[in-house]
Order: structure tokens, then sequence, then C-alpha cells
């Protein structure tokens, strides 16, 4: 028979933050790290469990629907991998530009990545919005009704790939800064805390389509907080006062 959820996330909850305190304390006390060292690794660790976490909550919150949630994440999944991929690979390029001072390196990387996530989000939205139909059919081809509804859902998240990447690289881009803070904020905002609110408020506003709403509001919103906060931090970081 198998263990109760409510007996099992618990404990693997209490498990989990066990190991985290003693590696804390087993590398503090050896000399190992600082107590800043550790603080910034946690905040590390944490946006990259976002995704993951955000996955969990969307499907005990719609396990009624979690067909249609399936072909969406998965196709979300494989278009996002291209972003994820080209922002890990720019991380230890601005890290080699911050340490050699070449902020004139830097403000192009960040300008030139923009532009190049804007350009590949417009043509992975144009597919997933073009290719709805089949897409939807491979998945969910069975039934007309869960077709059609798929299909919307696709269309709706294709909008999301406009900004998705230039979020996700936003994030890449001050963890090459070594600004954890900026990184968890975006991070955050965007995988967490827009999409827990969203997706209780939304479903109530606009139904199921709500739920599809949910991802291309939170990067717009988040895409807002980015473009502010590129603004504060640039303002002192490629004048010198950083770099």
């Amino acid at each position: 028979m198998y263990p109760s959820r409510r007996v099992f996330a618990p404990s693997t909850l209490a498990i989990s933050c066990a190991t985290l305190g003693f590696s804390a304390i087993y590398y503090y006390a050896r000399g190992l790290m600082t107590f800043k060292d550790i603080m910034d690794s946690i905040a590390t660790g944490f946006k990259s469990m976002v995704p993951a976490l955000l996955i969990l909550i969307f499907a005990w919150s719609l396990s009624e629907i979690t067909v249609l949630l399936g072909v969406n994440e998965y196709v979300s999944g494989i278009f996002s991998a291209v972003f994820f991929g080209i922002s890990m690979s720019i991380t230890p390029i601005v890290g080699y530009h911050l340490g050699n001072n070449n902020s004139h390196e830097i403000d192009l990387l960040w300008k030139n990545g923009l532009l190049l996530m804007l350009g590949i989000g417009i043509l992975n939205g144009a597919v997933c919005f073009g290719l709805a139909s089949p897409i939807a059919g491979i998945f969910v081809g069975y039934d007309t009704d869960v077709m059609q509804m798929a299909m919307e859902a696709l269309r709706i998240s294709a909008f999301c790939f406009l900004l998705y990447g230039m979020t996700t690289f936003g994030s890449a881009f001050y963890t090459g800064l070594n600004d954890g803070t900026a990184s968890l904020v975006i991070a955050g905002i965007k995988s967490f805390i827009l999409p827990i609110l969203l997706v209780l408020v939304l479903p109530q506003l606009f139904g199921i389509k709500g739920i599809w709403l949910v991802n291309p509001i939170a990067e717009l919103i988040t895409i807002i907080v980015l473009l502010i906060m590129s603004k504060n931090i640039q303002s002192h970081l490629f004048k010198g006062d950083r770099i």
C-alpha cells in the first residue's frame, strides 16, 4: 500500500531541510564557505527549482485537466529549452567580461542578447501558433472537444514565447554579473509568485481560458520589472561602480 501524500510530503520536506542544514553547518565549520556564500548558494538553488515547483503546483491545482496541461507543458518545455540553453551559455561569458572589467562588452551582450531572445521568441511563437492543430492532434486527436481546447491553450501560450526568452536571459545575465538577488527576483516573479497568484484569480474570471493566460500575463509583468531593474542597475553597473 502506497504511503499517504499527507505523510509523504511533510517527511520529504523535513528530510530535505535537515540535509540542507547539516550541509551548511558542515561547510561553515570546516571554513570552506562563509555564511554569505551559503545564503547565496541556497538562493541560487531555490531559483533552479522554481520551474519544477511551478509544474507541481499546476498539476495539483488543475488535476481535472491534466491531459491539456500535459500537452501545453510538453510543448512549452521543448521551446523553453532553446531559451534556457542559450541563457546558460551566456552566463560564463558575462562573468568573464565582468572579471576583465569590460563594461562595453557586457553592455553589448545585454542588448544583443535581448534582441536575439526576442527574435527566437517570435519564431517559436509563430511555430506554436501556426502548428497548434497538428500538435494537439498528436496528443489528443482522439477527442474533438479536448483537441479544440488544447489548440486554444497552445495558441494563447504561443504569445508567452515573445517574452519568455528575454526574462530567462535577464535572470541568467544577472547570475553572470554575480548579482544573485536580482536574478532570484526575476526568476521568482516569473516562475513562482505571479503564477501562483494568477492561477488562483484568472480562472475565476475567465474560466479554463484563464489558466492558459497565466504564463503570458506573468511574462508580461516580469519583462516590465526586468526593464525597470535593468535601468536602475545599469545606471551604476556600466559606469564602473561594480565593474
